[in-house]
């Protein structure tokens, strides 16, 4: 297998490390487009949590599991980024663990011509299925046009 990028590992680290951020980002995985929303892993869990409940019937006993296992993932993340940041705040000089999967909402795959639109899509893959990325969500919304005299 591929090496993963380590200034992309960087970036979700990062983006790992804090309660909210995100930032638009467009990936190639497997020769694949994929793009939308890099997120913590914490609110990926979260949100995947969200759409199976909304897609279930949680009052089912037989479908509580689903519920549990991503509260589950979401309690193992952000406790791992807060005792990861005590030690940062402590000066242990914790050795880096880069993170091993990539976590994206509003994520959509492009093909041909088109550039999709899509919303409540939960996408997760491993860093070094990631051929090759850029910062910036594809949209057809129009960007801004920058003069540059």
């Amino acid at each position: 297998m591929a090496q993963p990028d380590p200034l992309l590992e960087v970036l979700v680290d990062l983006t790992n490390d804090t309660e909210t951020g995100e930032i638009g980002i467009t990936v190639s995985a497997h020769g694949t487009l994929v793009t939308g929303t890099l997120v913590p892993s914490h609110v990926y869990a979260r949100g995947v949590k969200d759409v199976l409940r909304t897609a279930s019937n949680f009052t089912d006993p037989s479908q509580e599991g689903y519920d549990a296992l991503f509260r589950h993932m979401e309690e193992q993340v952000r406790a791992k980024r807060d005792a990861r940041q005590a030690n940062v705040d402590a000066e242990d000089g914790e050795e880096f663990t880069p993170p091993k999967y990539i976590h994206l909402k509003n994520a959509v795959a492009v093909f041909g011509t088109g550039i999709p639109e899509g919303a409540n899509n939960w996408w997760r893959a491993r860093l070094e299925s990631i051929d090759t990325w850029a910062i910036g969500s594809m949209s057809n919304k129009q960007s801004p046009v920058i003069d540059s005299q």
